[in-house]
């Protein structure tokens, strides 16, 4: 399991193919196209709603709709949730309605829960194939300090990776998500040393402190 990522986006790859896709932010249908398979990805994980981790969602549902793929989704629930937020774009009266009339055109939105009263490590459904590669996914909501949020920690084998979006600060709840992963990605949306410093309660073995690069 390995990670490529850029501009607040992230393709995370088993057994070296790219299966699951965090944050389609800015630039990213681009960069799928060149030379990765859009159709591989079997299941979308979004941290946040903002503009900056879903710019390019759209283009990358759009694109599998034409080719006859379900697009799975995974993200908070809250004011604005996942659900809603997706509506509002593809649904009957969404900015995109149209998509409803291309053949093949179908949506499998998850909402794992974003308030941070909610202490628990929560189990997520994956999809078949990746059930089929022994793939887990657990969630827990996290502080963002502008919308609902959550971090996702994927497993696959003996190897984990944690993706804490735009976290202000850490939980009781996140640490336990991240205990002892192989992989602790940032956003970068506090100092480096508070990062090091989450790092260490986590006992994350490494960590990847997001670079933001223009679109």
């Amino acid at each position: 399991m390995s990670v490529d990522g850029v501009n607040g986006s992230y393709l995370l790859f088993i057994d070296g193919v790219p299966r699951v896709l965090v944050d389609p932010a800015n630039g990213t249908f681009e960069r799928l196209l060149r030379g990765l398979d859009p159709q591989s990805i079997e299941q979308v994980l979004l941290t946040n709603l903002s503009i900056e981790r879903t710019g390019d969602l759209p283009s990358f549902v759009r694109y599998r709709s034409g080719h006859g793929r379900t697009t799975a989704l995974t993200g908070p629930d809250g004011s604005p949730g996942t659900a809603d937020f997706i509506d509002l774009l593809f649904g009957g009266d969404g900015a995109w309605s149209y998509v409803n009339d291309i053949s093949g055109f179908k949506l499998n939105v998850r909402e794992t829960p974003s308030s941070i009263a909610e202490l628990a490590v929560f189990s997520i459904p994956v999809e078949p194939v990746l059930e089929e590669l022994s793939v887990s996914l657990y969630g827990v909501a996290v502080p963002d300090g502008r919308l609902p949020a959550v971090a996702f920690r994927v497993e696959c084998g003996d190897e984990s990776v944690v993706f804490a979006g735009d976290l202000t600060h850490s939980t009781a709840s996140f640490v336990a998500l991240a205990k002892r992963c192989s992989l602790l990605v940032h956003a970068g949306s506090v100092p480096r040393a508070g990062i090091d410093e989450l790092a260490q309660r986590c006992g994350a073995k490494a960590v990847l402190v997001e670079s933001k690069q223009p679109t």
